[in-house]
């Protein structure tokens, strides 16, 4: 595993043993951060038995550290981490994304990456965007994730190929986000996990997100 710090964000780039092609598989986690813990290692195994490369990304550590943070800086981490591996000789790029993340990944909309999977996606949505009017304020001066709005014309524009996994228990981002996700951007596939909250409680739950993890790269 390498471990490289660009600019200020942390990322590893951990290949896999097996595979003959150089797919990249980003992962963001949600505002509780934890990518460098051992919370995700069960979804880091799957994609490297894959072949995969995995790349997790830590623009923040916390939910505190998250506060002083503004989406200029969140978007060009993505675009940073993008361009160090392709030095590293990366072209294809997938990734994954936790809730938060999973918002700021469709927020970036990174034009070089050709799948997402967002897990409860936590983002705005309404006929005009508020993006231009928050790029460079800090979030915790925004009052509300949802008030990170994207436009319908935002959403539509997305050309990756998007799966949307939400648990039907999930209190935290609700469960129409997606749905209203599902029906806005064009290439999207929106799965529901019965029982789950916002994160896995147990082993059936986590491996069965993991699995349409998997499912939804390959598909």
């Amino acid at each position: 595993m390498k471990i490289l710090f660009v600019n200020n964000t942390k990322i590893a780039i951990e290949e896999s043993g097996s595979g003959d092609h150089k797919v990249a598989v980003l992962f963001i986690a949600g505002m509780s951060g934890g990518v460098f813990t051992d919370r995700f290692n069960k979804l880091k195994e799957a994609i490297l038995n894959k072949g995969y490369t995995y790349v997790p990304i830590e623009i923040w550590q916390n939910g505190k550290d998250i506060g002083t943070l503004t989406l200029r800086n969140i978007f060009s981490a993505i675009d940073d981490a993008i361009s160090e591996l392709q030095k590293h000789g990366y072209n294809d790029f997938y990734a994954i994304g936790k809730s938060f993340g999973g918002g700021m990944l469709l927020a970036r909309n990174h034009p070089l990456i050709k799948k997402l999977v967002l897990w409860a996606p936590a983002i705005g949505m309404g006929e005009k965007t508020t993006m231009p009017d928050l790029y460079d304020l800090p979030l915790d001066k925004i009052k509300s994730i949802s008030d990170i709005v994207l436009s319908h014309d935002d959403l539509s524009i997305i050309k990756a190929s998007v799966t949307l996994l939400q648990g039907d228990k999930d209190t935290a981002v609700p469960k129409s986000t997606s749905e209203k996700l599902s029906n806005l951007i064009p290439n999207t596939h929106f799965e529901i996990i019965q029982d789950m909250e916002h994160s896995p409680k147990n082993e059936i739950q986590e491996n069965m997100l993991v699995n349409k993890t998997i499912i939804a790269l390959e598909r």
